[in-house]
């Protein structure tokens, strides 16, 4: 989820802030492209159709190093990000060894820039005993909510911290018996709300948790039960809810104590591959591979919601070359700015930013 510019998303560019993507490493081909969808803009574009802006439009302001790791220590290292108007989170977990991953808060200031708000790690120490990988998967949600969770004997674990106006304070750790949260599919973080996952067999179950005090109270009320093939992904903003499941988006809004099914909309191909949500945009990609025979490609549709109705309102090809991990890293941000990874980029060499047009 994105506020202003910034997005949540767990890739090689987590290390840009804000209007940043950095160009410094000389490995990497100039693949930022800034793009402009309409209403007007249904049809597919072809990577030829790209407007992309030289590297000299985007400039580094901010590169951060894992306190507690080495270069040797990057194999096999987890990197989760987040942003939500000018505060962005940073983590690193290591999958193995016994010095806990980082996580670290950022703030942002007109003055000063970009400077270190909180060491979430170093909070975490001084009331608790950190594993390596503590931090597997973390996240950041416009309440100034911090979630940094791991699995723990095949049950899902968090750490909970929350800025109370002055800093950032450790509410506590949590376990919850039955659920895993080995990356975000198992897991969605919007406003003050905690969604989790679990399967039984086909059925798909959705529980939400809601932050009072220092610990996560389930909701009763607010459980989904859907049943799916695949593992479906979702996402949430605290106010609307997501889950993208085989050929079909469902869309929930939250009722105080439940969530409401206020939409559903087909989607292009069965097999999802991310989705995220914030304000009225919503980004969904699909696997698509019709025949046996076909070579696979990853397409991408955006979805505004327009007098209570979502619309799709832009779509386009994803370059499938040197895909090596089945998710789509996507962030969508209610100023209608978006960000796709490996979109036109062979081996996952660059990221897509997409910019709806002021009409």
């Amino acid at each position: 989820m994105w506020r202003g510019f910034g997005a949540m998303w767990s890739l090689g560019a987590w290390c840009m802030l804000g209007r940043v993507l950095s160009q410094s490493v000389q490995s990497s081909p100039d693949r930022s492209c800034m793009l402009q969808f309409s209403a007007a803009h249904k049809q597919k574009l072809d990577a030829s159709e790209l407007g992309c802006s030289s590297s000299a439009d985007w400039t580094e302001q901010l590169r951060v190093t894992a306190l507690n790791s080495t270069s040797s220590s990057f194999y096999g290292t987890s990197s989760s990000s987040g942003a939500e108007g000018n505060t962005s989170l940073m983590a690193w977990s290591p999958n193995s060894g016994t010095v806990p991953g980082d996580v670290l808060v950022f703030k942002h200031s007109a003055s000063a820039g970009w400077e270190v708000e909180a060491n979430l790690t170093e909070v975490a120490r001084q009331n608790v005993t950190l594993r390596a990988s503590w931090a597997n998967e973390a996240a950041l949600s416009s309440e100034k909510i911090v979630v940094a969770s791991e699995n723990v004997n095949m049950d899902c674990s968090t750490h909970t911290f929350k800025y109370d106006g002055a800093s950032w304070v450790f509410l506590g750790q949590q376990s919850f018996p039955g659920f895993q949260c080995y990356n975000s599919a198992f897991t969605a973080l919007g406003g003050d709300l905690l969604v989790l996952s679990v399967h039984y067999g086909a059925t798909r179950v959705f529980q939400t948790f809601r932050l009072q005090g220092s610990l996560w109270s389930l909701v009763p009320t607010a459980e989904i039960q859907l049943v799916s093939s695949e593992i479906p992904w979702f996402a949430s903003d605290g106010r609307t809810l997501v889950i993208q499941a085989e050929s079909r988006v469902r869309v929930y809004r939250w009722a105080g104590n439940s969530w409401s099914n206020v939409a559903s909309f087909s989607a292009p191909a069965q097999s999802g591959q991310g989705v995220d949500v914030d304000g009225d945009y919503i980004i969904a990609s699909w696997r698509i591979r019709y025949n046996i025979t076909d070579t696979p490609r990853i397409e991408t549709a955006i979805y505004e919601e327009q007098g209570g109705l979502w619309s799709e309102v832009f779509r386009f090809d994803n370059d499938f070359s040197g895909l090596s991990r089945p998710r789509r890293v996507l962030g969508i941000s209610s100023s209608g700015k978006a960000i796709v990874d490996c979109a036109f980029a062979v081996g996952c060499s660059g990221i897509t930013i997409l910019e709806a047009r002021t009409q």
